[in-house]
């Protein structure tokens, strides 16, 4: 019996493995095939900078995407609970218009999550999809400006915390040893009473 579920399982991983690669992948061919198949209808794509609905108007921002860069993104890891599957991925900011050195490598995570067909009928689609990048990610992915951020953003909020911090925690050791002696003169005052 455990094989049959591990062999689901397997399954299962290995079904949603091929789906991502062939979602993210620039053959035209099999990302519409995903769409198709994998995707509702009115399905619905948010991200950063816009939100779409419609397997059609999902296919047209994909479309955009590769004609804006050169290389597909590198999926790093893919996480399936049966339900919800986030991916992780790098995403390769090279747009055709701009010389073939110039690339922006920026971490982004996809979260593609599904439900049933019909109650009970075990087939999931997609219903939403979900892309999101850090400000870190997108801060990092920029030479200069990460240089920057590393050198001068992160030490100086760094010294900043660590001061208040310092400040903070002896505001409250003094606040402490002011309570602690007002409750040692207050059963002083009681004995002599």
């Amino acid at each position: 019996m455990s094989d049959i579920g591990d062999d689901t399982q397997v399954s299962s991983l290995v079904l949603i493995k091929n789906l991502v690669e062939d979602l993210f992948s620039y053959n035209t061919i099999k990302r519409k095939r995903v769409l198709e198949y994998y995707f509702f209808q009115d399905a619905t794509l948010t991200s950063p900078l816009m939100c779409t609905e419609g397997v059609l108007n999902i296919q047209y921002v994909y479309t955009i995407w590769q004609t804006m860069n050169r290389k597909e993104p590198v999926i790093n890891n893919i996480v399936f609970d049966g339900h919800t599957a986030v991916i992780h991925l790098t995403q390769t900011i090279s747009p055709c218009i701009f010389p073939s050195f110039i690339q922006i490598q920026i971490p982004s995570v996809t979260i593609l999550k599904f439900r049933e067909t019909e109650q009970d009928s075990g087939l999931l689609k997609v219903y939403h999809q979900e892309d999101t990048w850090t400000l870190e990610g997108l801060l990092q992915s920029v030479p200069l400006i990460s240089f920057w951020y590393d050198h001068v953003v992160r030490l100086m909020m760094g010294k900043l915390v660590t001061a208040t911090g310092d400040l903070l925690d002896a505001a409250i050791q003094q606040a402490e040893k002011m309570t602690a002696r007002g409750q040692q003169i207050q059963r002083i005052g009681q004995r002599v009473t």
